[in-house]
Order: structure tokens, then sequence, then C-alpha cells
């Protein structure tokens, strides 16, 4: 079966037929949402993307800053790598859906490039994370 990385839409607003690949890949905003969400407590920061997959938008979790840690999705496909994005899957859908958004958190949108700019450095450390076992450590001399 199947993973799937998306969840509802958040922000449940109507977007053109523009796909998830090119928002990814060409790093362009098309008719995609970029957007980041703080809860009012402020112990949860999300980071997602919302395209348009198969005629419904959808969410896509990328980062979930939660009590101190950080989880980031993940674009690789190895064993490792899916059982990263289904956690961090499973932590999204405890944190928000789309009856709580309003609700519990501020919402943002954002240009892709600002955007990006935050969730590749987040993807890189999460790499890090799953492949190093923890941030790399910087010597202090």
């Amino acid at each position: 079966m199947a993973e799937r990385n998306f969840t509802p839409s958040l922000v449940n607003k109507k977007r053109r037929g523009t796909s998830l690949f090119s928002a990814l890949f060409r790093k362009k905003g098309n008719d995609n949402g970029f957007y980041t969400a703080v809860s009012h407590d402020g112990k949860t920061t999300l980071w997602w993307i919302e395209a348009n997959q198969l005629g419904r938008t959808s969410c896509y979790p990328c980062v979930i800053y939660q009590n101190g840690e950080e989880h980031a999705f993940v674009s690789g496909h190895s064993a490792k790598e899916r059982k990263s994005n289904r956690e961090l899957i499973a932590k999204w859908t405890e944190a928000v859906s789309p009856e709580t958004i309003d609700e519990l958190y501020t919402v943002t949108e954002l240009e892709a490039e600002a955007f990006f700019d935050q969730f590749n450095s987040a993807e890189d450390r999460q790499l890090k994370r799953i492949y190093l076992g923890g941030e790399e450590k910087k010597d202090e001399e």
C-alpha cells in the first residue's frame, strides 16, 4: 500500500491543478500555498505546503517544531526516510486538523523562496538525525 505523505487541507483554499512536484523540485510557487503556523501557547510551529492533488487540495506537512524538538519531511525513499516521514505524519495529525487550525494556531502564508530557505535547512538537519544519530557537534577549541 502506498504511503500517504499528506493530510486534508488546513487552509482549504481552492487551488488550480498545479502539482506538488513543481513546488518541491522546481521551487516555484505556481498556485501552491506555503504556510507556517504558531500555536497560541508557543509550543508548536508547523510548516506545510498546500497543493492540488487529483482535483483536491491537500496539506503536505514539511516541518513540526514541538516542545523544543524538530521533525522535518525528507524526500528520499529508504526505509529510514519512510519511517521518519510516517513519524512526522503521526505527530502532525496529533497536533493539528482542519477543525483545530484556526482555534489553536496563528497561520501565515509565505512566499515560496522564504519557505524553502527554512525548509531545506530543516530537511538537512533531519537527514543528519536519521543517518548520523543526531546533530553534528561543532568542535569547541
